[in-house]
């Protein structure tokens, strides 16, 4: 199930509410916690950040605005609730953590940037929290 957090400080590159997909079907009293990577949208000069940042704000790693409503844990890896390819944590409650602001979770500036046509949040400490 994918569920959007509902607050003002906990936002994605692009201003959408950041996000989390959650397995309910595990036991409660054991949680995976699981977050997704996507590396810094950075360069080597300023303008050239705020321009890798406003390109990856229009992406799947700068918003949550084309987030799935769910997504498939039994393809293999931490998320599956298959024993034999997960033999830990196949019955543990999971969250997949979605990362959308572009500093690796660090992100913690409480002024957006004003950039072309669109303010750039950097809010990753807040989504985390």
């Amino acid at each position: 199930e994918f569920v959007l957090l509902n607050t003002t400080s906990a936002l994605c590159l692009d201003g959408s509410p950041a996000g989390y997909y959650i397995s309910k079907t595990g036991d409660p009293s054991k949680i995976l916690l699981n977050f997704q990577g996507g590396a810094w949208c950075g360069d080597e000069t300023y303008e050239k950040t705020l321009e890798s940042c406003y390109q990856r704000s229009n992406g799947g790693l700068g918003s949550t605005k084309n987030s799935k409503p769910s997504i498939n844990g039994d393809q293999g890896g931490l998320l599956s609730t298959d024993p034999s390819i997960n033999p830990i944590f196949h019955d543990w409650t999971k969250i997949f953590a979605i990362y959308c602001d572009g500093a690796e979770y660090f992100g913690n500036r409480l002024e957006p940037i004003p950039y072309k046509d669109k303010k750039l949040y950097f809010r990753g400490t807040n989504n985390v929290l």
